[in-house]
């Protein structure tokens, strides 16, 4: 059996105003999408990779994989309408398969070693998501906009990607009727009676988003690179 990963290249980067994409954006000299692949491609884990992302841009990721040699890469399919589709779309491209990495396109500084942990939680849970605790102070309020309660922050956590799962559940979730309603993959896991394990991020694993994002990522991945030469 094989180890997946789809890549959620879907988004239209409009608040970022780029063709193609936020994440063909050029971040220290490659798409940010590039180094987003990368972290797959060097894992002795993960067996090939999917990208999803619209139909017009189809061309010119088939460039980008020739270009940076992405062989895992078996192919690249359409995005849906949302986000619950365009992985619906990926995953009906999967053979024989055990686990599932999902991860954002958008997101190039995630850690080498969150696939791994991943893997390793697999063994156990049925899904794991990489998550940092929120330092904010959360409130629930009502339709009005009126406070209804505050949050207990120490038990809350921002969910970021990659999040991994077992396929076969997965695939259950993606049969959800309601599955439009869900924000990310592990809720939909969650709702059909899945466990799934929170393992610890980083602050700097951001998601390329509005436009001060993109010098953030680049003062990250240049203190990220001098702390490897130190």
């Amino acid at each position: 059996m094989k180890n997946y990963a789809i890549i959620a290249a879907g988004g239209s980067g409009s608040r970022l105003k780029i063709e193609g994409g936020k994440q063909l954006l050029k971040l220290m000299g490659r798409p940010v999408v590039a180094h987003s692949i990368q972290y797959f491609q060097d894992s002795d884990v993960v067996d090939e990779i999917i990208i999803v992302t619209e139909k017009n841009s189809i061309t010119a990721y088939e460039q980008l994989v020739l270009e940076y040699e992405f062989t895992k890469v078996r192919c690249i399919t359409p995005s849906g309408a949302t986000r619950q589709q365009s992985i619906a779309n990926g995953l009906a491209q999967l053979m024989d398969a055990r686990y599932v990495f999902i991860h954002d396109g958008a997101r190039p500084l995630m850690r080498e070693e969150y696939i791994s942990d991943i893997i390793g939680a697999l063994s156990i849970f049925d899904g794991a998501i990489i998550a940092v605790p929120v330092t904010d102070t959360i409130k629930k309020i009502t339709t009005d906009g009126i406070v209804e309660t505050t949050l207990n922050r120490s038990e809350l956590v921002s969910v970021q990607t990659p999040q991994g799962f077992r396929f076969d559940i997965l695939k259950k979730a993606y049969e959800l009727e309601d599955k439009h309603l869900f924000t990310d993959d592990s809720s939909m896991v969650e709702k059909v009676g899945g466990t799934v394990k929170v393992i610890d991020g980083s602050p700097e694993n951001i998601k390329i988003t509005y436009p001060p994002d993109v010098l953030i990522a680049e003062r990250l991945m240049k203190s990220r690179e001098r702390k490897e030469l130190s």
